[in-house]
C-alpha cells in the first residue's frame, strides 16, 4: 500500500514537473532581449517616419513646422504596422513573431485605443480637420493594400504600402507648403523614387530565405535604376531638391548594405537594423540641409 502511495506521489510531482517546463518554455519564448524590443513594438518604423518627414519638410524649405502633424502621423504608420502584425499573428502561427505579439495582445490593445485617441484629438484641436485630406492619399494605398484581392499578389501588397508609407510621411511638408495640393504628391518624382526604394527594402524584408537567382538579379537591377535615377536628377533639379536627391542616394546605399547583411544576419537581428539603417541618411540630410530659420 505505502509502494502504491509512493509511486502515485513520484508520478504526480513528475507530471508537474513536466508541466511547469512546459510553462517555463513557453513563457521563455515569449521573452525577447531589450534590444529587440524597439522594433517589436514597432518604434523603428515610426523613427524612420519621422526622420523622413522631417528630411522632406527641410528639403522643402518648411520654416514652420510644428510637432502636432509629425505626431499625426507617426501614431497612423505605428498603428497600421501594429495592427498588421498583430492580425498577421492571430490567423497563422508562421507569421513574424506570432508568439510574442499573441502574448502580448492584452497590453498592445488598450494602447493602440490609446494612440488613436490621442491623434484623434491632436488632429482635430490642434492640426486642423484641413489636414485630413492630406492623410486620404497615404491612407488609400494601406486600405488597397489590405484588399482580398490585391492580397494574394505581394508585389501590390509592398507597392501599396510603401505609397502609404512615402505620402503619409511627406503630408505634414505638403500641409505646411501652403502652394500645393494633397494630389500633387502623386507628381512629385522625389517622392516615387522614395516609393521604389522603400518597395525594395520591403521585398528585402519579407524575402525569408529566398535565394533565387532570378530575384536577386531584379533586385539588384531597380536599385542600379533608382541610383541612375537620382545622379541624373541631381543634374537637373533645382538646387533645393538636389538635397533631397543625395539624401535618397545615401539610404540606397544603406539599402545595399542590408541587403548584403541579409544572409550574414539572423532574421530577428536583421529585422530589428532595418528601419533603423533606413532612417540614418533622414537622419543625416537633417543635420546637413536643415533651413537656417530652425
Amino acid at each position: 500500500m505505502a509502494m502504491k502511495m509512493t509511486g502515485k506521489v513520484l508520478a504526480k510531482s513528475s507530471q508537474e514537473e513536466e508541466n511547469a517546463g512546459v510553462v517555463n518554455e513557453s513563457t521563455r519564448s515569449c521573452i525577447r532581449p531589450i534590444w529587440q524590443l524597439f522594433s517589436l513594438w514597432g518604434l523603428d518604423v515610426v523613427f524612420a517616419a519621422l526622420c523622413w518627414s522631417v528630411v522632406i519638410a527641410a528639403h522643402f524649405k518648411i520654416t514652420m513646422l510644428t510637432v502636432e502633424p509629425l505626431l499625426v502621423v507617426c501614431a497612423l504608420i505605428w498603428f497600421v504596422v501594429m495592427y498588421g502584425r498583430m492580425s498577421r499573428a492571430l490567423k497563422s502561427e508562421q507569421a513574424y513573431e506570432s508568439k510574442y505579439y499573441r502574448s502580448h495582445l492584452a497590453p498592445l490593445v488598450p494602447i493602440g485605443l490609446a494612440v488613436v485617441l490621442a491623434a484623434g484629438w491632436i488632429l482635430f484641436f490642434h492640426v486642423g480637420k484641413y489636414f485630413i485630406y492630406f492623410l486620404l492619399l497615404p491612407l488609400l494605398p494601406i486600405a488597397m493594400s489590405t484588399a482580398p484581392l490585391l492580397r494574394r499578389c505581394s508585389l501590390f501588397v509592398l507597392l501599396f504600402s510603401s505609397m502609404g508609407f512615402v505620402f503619409a510621411c511627406a503630408a505634414p511638408a505638403y500641409f505646411y507648403s501652403y502652394s500645393y495640393a494633397p494630389l500633387s504628391m502623386l507628381f512629385s518624382a522625389p517622392l516615387w523614387v522614395m516609393v521604389g526604394m522603400f518597395f525594395l527594402f520591403g521585398a528585402e524584408r519579407h524575402k525569408r530565405g529566398d535565394t533565387s537567382m532570378l530575384r536577386s538579379v531584379m533586385k539588384h537591377v531597380c536599385l542600379l535604376s533608382l541610383f541612375l535615377v537620382c545622379c541624373i536628377k541631381l543634374g537637373s533639379s533645382p538646387a533645393y531638391i538636389r538635397g533631397f536627391y543625395i539624401t535618397i542616394t545615401a539610404a540606397l546605399a544603406a539599402l545595399h548594405v542590408l541587403s548584403r547583411l541579409r544572409k550574414r544576419l539572423p532574421d530577428n537581428v536583421w529585422n530589428s537594423i532595418g528601419w533603423t539603417m533606413m532612417a540614418l541618411p533622414a537622419l543625416l540630410g537633417i543635420l546637413i540641409f536643415a533651413p537656417e530659420e530652425w
